[in-house]
C-alpha cells in the first residue's frame, strides 16, 4: 500500500503531532503526576514534537528524551514513567542510529550509553539487576536496530550503483564492438573497391597500349573493361556490404 505523496512528505511531522496528543492525553489523566500536569504534558508534547526532525537531526529528540529523564529525576516526576515517554525515546534512539553522518551516530552512542544509567536509577530507591538488564536491552536494541537498518540501506544502495555500474559497461562493450564490426566493413569495402578500380586501371592502361601494337585486338577492350567493372560491382561480396551497412543496431547510442 502506497501512501499519498502529501502524507508520505510529513509523515514525520504527523507521527509526532499524533504522539505529542498521546502524551497530552495520557499525562493530563495519569495517576502518577500529583502536581504541575500542565507542564509536564507540555514538555512531553514538546519532547514528542522534536520527532519530526528525527531524519535531518537525529540528536535533538535524543537529547531531549535525556532532558525528559533528567526533569523527571528532579521536577517533574512521573514524566518518564509513562507509556508515551517509552515509545518516544525508543523512535529517539533509533532514529539516532539510522540516520545522520557518521560524526553524529558516533555522538548518538555515547548518549544511548549515558541513558543507561540515568534511565535505571531512580531517586526514591535504587536500581537492581533487572533494572539494569531492562534498560540495557531497551535502549541497546532500539539503537543497534537503527545502525543495522541503515547498514542494510547503504548496501542495498551499493548494489544498486554496482548493478548500475555493470549495465553501462555492459552497453559500453556492446558499442565497441558493432564500432569494431562496422569499421571492418568498412576496411572490406574499401578493398573491394580498391581491387576493382585497380583492375580496371590496368586494362585501361593495356588497351591504349593495345591500340597502337594490335588495334584490331584493341577494338575488344572497351566492351571488356565494361563487363569487368560491371561484374566487379555486382560482385556477391560488395553487394553484401551495404546491407550490413544500413543495418541497425539494438544497442543504445549506436545507429
Amino acid at each position: 500500500m502506497t501512501l499519498p505523496p502529501a502524507l508520505l512528505r510529513y509523515r514525520d511531522a504527523v507521527l509526532a503531532v499524533v504522539l505529542a496528543g498521546a502524551f497530552i492525553a495520557e499525562l493530563l489523566f495519569s495517576g502518577e503526576i500529583a502536581n504541575d500536569r500542565a507542564m509536564t504534558a507540555a514538555v512531553g508534547a514538546a519532547m514528542a514534537l522534536s520527532l519530526s526532525v528525527r531524519r535531518s537531526a537525529p540528536l535533538v529528540p535524543l537529547c531531549a528524551a535525556v532532558m525528559g529523564i533528567l526533569l523527571s529525576h528532579t521536577v517533574l516526576t512521573g514524566l518518564a514513567d509513562s507509556g508515551s515517554f517509552l515509545l518516544v525515546l525508543l523512535l529517539a534512539l533509533f532514529a539516532a542510529g539510522r540516520y545522520g553522518p557518521r560524526w553524529s551516530r558516533w555522538l548518538a552512542g555515547l548518549v544511548a550509553a549515558a541513558v543507561i544509567p540515568l534511565a535505571a536509577v531512580d531517586p526514591d530507591q535504587p536500581p537492581t539487576a533487572g533494572d539494569w538488564i531492562f534498560f540495557f536491552l531497551f535502549i541497546g536494541t532500539a539503537y543497534a536496530g537503527g545502525l543495522l537498518f541503515r547498514a542494510r540501506h547503504e548496501r542495498d544502495l551499493r548494489m544498486a550503483q554496482r548493478a548500475e555500474q555493470a549495465e553501462r559497461d555492459s552497453e559500453g562493450r556492446a558499442r565497441e564492438a558493432v564500432t569494431e564490426e562496422r569499421t571492418r566493413i568498412a576496411r572490406e569495402l574499401h578493398d573491394i573497391v580498391a581491387h576493382a578500380i585497380g583492375v580496371i586501371v590496368v586494362q585501361a592502361r593495356a588497351g591504349r597500349r593495345a591500340l597502337v601494337e594490335f588495334p584490331a585486338e584493341a577494338t575488344r577492350t572497351p566492351s571488356c573493361r565494361r563487363s569487368r567493372a560491371s561484374a566487379s560491382l555486382t560482385s556477391s561480396p560488395l553487394r553484401s556490404v551495404p546491407r550490413g551497412c544500413r543495418w541497425r543496431s539494438s544497442v543504445p547510442g549506436t545507429r
